[in-house]
């Protein structure tokens, strides 16, 4: 159930790259902070677990073997999508067409040449990962039935924005169509694929609640208690757009058997209604995602410490504590790191 005030509508003229919007309608005075703007049955959910070594279920054996060579979760979770198009047809029909996906895994080599070699290495990598897969469909005789076009336009949704979360294993254990839901599963935090696959997922905990997903689109609590990692497409919640905030208000309702999806501020008429895909610089956006930030404080500048032009005691200080670089952020903060380590020291400037 979509709220009457919500309205899904084309990109903005000047902004196609964008994609479709959540707009507000304005309907009864606009949108208030907490109230729902989507509920979710558990029974449109659809998911996968996100082990490598998951089997691949009995609904989907004729895909077995495509399965065991492809261990990506996106891959698989997309597989399983057009497998069954009967039943994730009104999905699968709200998918942009191929060729206006517009990431770095689609340009011509030409186009990648005015980015980065770190963005450059990763759509090449994606784009050799979904040809080896597309390739496979067709080896497998999968092809009729998984056509290349609808496969690559639902990987790119899955990867872009599916969500991560733990479903408890029941007696038969976990496996592809698991319906999120119960107890059992905490809140969910959108994963990130950007470049090679699904991230993954991180293993410190807090009072049983799992630190926000590394990569995640929109950090949430997760279950640290060993319960399945699932990756699952929720229907409507996942065409709402991203600016940087607050993790969405998303919760179960156990008694009802839904997912709710509440404002997090009030929108008034016009107003785009969006959600948080987590801290992503604007490489992690384009390259996943296809767009940009416009002042995105998670954008840094990393640079060698410049020991010369430094005070002899801050030198030292940075040297002893192993500090080999420093970051820049467009959110003020000065940091430093080696090794893997990062250090904050001070607020800094823009």
């Amino acid at each position: 159930e979509v709220s009457p005030k919500l309205a899904l509508a084309p990109p903005p003229e000047n902004d196609p790259g964008r994609g479709r919007r959540m707009l507000c309608r304005g309907q009864g005075g606009g949108i208030r902070s907490g109230e729902v703007l989507i509920s979710l049955p558990v029974s449109v959910v659809a998911s996968v677990p996100m082990e490598a070594s998951a089997a691949c279920p009995e609904t989907l054996a004729p895909l077995s073997r495509w399965w065991d060579k492809h261990s990506r979760s996106t891959l698989r979770l997309a597989a399983m999508l057009v497998w069954e198009t009967e039943r994730y047809a009104a999905y699968l029909d709200m998918l942009p067409a191929l060729e206006d996906i517009d990431v770095p895994w689609r340009w011509s080599e030409a186009e990648l040449s005015f980015v980065s070699e770190d963005i450059r290495a990763k759509a090449r990598a994606k784009r050799k990962t979904l040809d080896e897969a597309c390739a496979d469909l067709e080896r497998f005789g999968l092809a009729d039935k998984i056509t290349p076009d609808l496969f690559l336009r639902a990987q790119h949704a899955v990867a872009s924005r599916a969500f991560s979360g733990t479903a408890a294993q029941n007696g038969s254990g976990a496996g592809a169509g698991t319906m999120l839901g119960g107890a059992a599963l905490s809140v969910l935090a959108a994963i990130a694929a950007a470049g090679t696959g699904v991230a993954s997922l991180p293993d410190a905990a807090l009072g049983g609640a799992a630190a926000l997903a590394a990569c995640g689109v929109a950090g949430a609590a997760m279950s640290s208690s060993g319960d399945k990692a699932t990756l699952a497409v929720l229907p409507m919640i996942d065409q709402m757009n991203h600016a940087s905030g607050t993790p969405p208000d998303l919760n179960f309702e156990p008694t009802a058997g839904r997912w709710e999806l509440r404002a997090d501020r009030d929108y008034s008429a016009g107003d785009e209604v969006v959600i948080s895909y987590g801290a992503k610089d604007n490489n992690d956006l384009l390259v996943q995602h296809g767009f940009i930030e416009e002042k995105n404080r998670e954008d840094a500048v990393f640079l060698s410490a410049p020991w010369e032009a430094l005070p002899a005691e801050v030198s030292r200080q940075l040297s002893d504590s192993g500090v080999e670089e420093l970051r820049f952020s467009r959110g003020g903060v000065v940091g430093g790191g080696a090794a893997g380590r990062r250090f904050v020291f001070r607020g800094g400037g823009s």
